[in-house]
């Protein structure tokens, strides 16, 4: 005699089955969503959503990209890649910028239209409205980031526009909250963000106001603006242009890539955010790699807890990811394969699995 689903859910404890089902992959979990009202329910509590999220963080999952597409890889996997189909999702549009937070993706193009939120994990995205307060502005410079609080444990969307001889004008979206409306909030200064990073409910922004580059705080839960002291004079440390330095986060704490001297010494300054002040580190490029000519395509990708990830792309057309451990000052390095000769790899993103419903978000697809 076959026992029915709901017999076999009734004999066992649900405590048991949501432990159990907290350390199962996202992929296990959708299949069981449409077994029975019981397991897509649990599946859907926000309390289960926080602790699964919590023990995934052992499962870290890596998004390689390239232009307009997507591809998952699997380090422990000798770094074959694979294509990550989304439906309606980096096929028809390009994104100037795509931000992790949480393993929801925050992806946004230079205008006030391309702003989508994606859940790699659950296969799901959604477009958020448009800025409807805002034209197009063919001199206008956007960007646009994503914060947690997590003291309400809310998302935020953070939009900026920066318009030629006008003050800078910044808006907020908070994901599933706000009636599928953006407000516009008052700033402290006029700035162009250029990448940006969310640790500890705080958005921060590497900007630049012409001639000076500096850091710029948003606090998600309060909605205020700071300026972030950097660690001396800008005119003597910021040179070269904004694209020679990288906001990060590492260990948990706010971090800037000084890329401006590797090509002459063979090392990066890495400056990273105490309680009071920044602390500089050297980060030296293992003696093989900075020897060999073709080392020098090395390229800054992103990063994945305590590592710092960069590719070297050779002239055989070979994909080499190179990991910085900062806490352990050492290198290892893998293997990315299945991409052609004449490919290029724009980021690499590391994100733990996340069941956060983004189809609540707003009823808007991207078309």
């Amino acid at each position: 005699m076959t026992m029915e689903p709901t017999a076999l859910i009734i004999s066992i404890p649900r405590d048991i089955i949501f432990d159990i089902f907290s350390t199962l992959p996202v992929k296990s979990l959708m299949c069981f969503k449409s077994v029975s009202k019981f397991y897509n329910s649990l599946v859907c509590e926000s309390v289960f959503v926080d602790i699964h999220q919590c023990r995934s963080r052992s499962r870290i999952k890596y998004i390689v990209r390239q232009r307009a597409k997507l591809y998952t890889i699997e380090a422990m996997e000798e770094g074959k890649v694979s294509p990550l189909h989304i439906d309606n999702f980096c096929e028809k549009l390009f994104y100037n910028y795509i931000m992790c937070v949480n393993g929801l993706f925050c992806c946004s193009m230079r205008n006030v239209d391309g702003v989508a939120i994606c859940n790699p994990s659950t296969k799901v995205v959604r477009s958020l409205p448009r800025l409807k307060d805002c034209p197009k502005i063919d001199c206008a410079e956007y960007f646009c980031s994503m914060g947690f609080d997590p003291e309400e444990k809310t998302y935020k969307v953070l939009m900026t526009i920066n318009v030629f001889a006008k003050p800078t004008r910044n808006w907020v979206f908070t994901l599933g909250r706000d009636e599928e409306s953006w407000r516009e909030i008052k700033g402290i200064t006029d700035f162009v963000g250029k990448n940006a990073v969310c640790v500890s409910g705080v958005i921060y922004m590497l900007s630049y106001s012409k001639p000076n580059i500096f850091v710029l705080g948003f606090d998600v839960k309060s909605e205020n603006f700071r300026m972030i002291t950097l660690w001396n004079s800008l005119d003597e440390h910021m040179i070269g242009g904004s694209y020679n330095y990288n906001i990060l986060k590492v260990n948990g704490k706010l971090a800037i890539l000084d890329k401006k001297i590797w090509y002459l010494e063979g090392n990066f300054d890495l400056w990273i955010l105490g309680k009071e002040e920044w602390e500089k580190h050297m980060i030296e490029i293992p003696a093989e790699h900075w020897t060999s000519p073709e080392f020098k395509r090395l390229t800054f990708c992103g990063t994945c807890d305590r590592e710092i990830l960069f590719t070297n792309k050779f002239a055989s057309g070979q994909f080499i990811c190179l990991c910085y451990n900062v806490t352990e000052k050492r290198w290892r390095n893998f293997e990315i394969q299945g991409f052609s000769e004449q490919s290029s790899i724009n980021e690499i993103y590391c994100y733990d699995e996340s069941l956060f419903p983004v189809e609540r978000i707003c009823n808007l697809f991207l078309n």
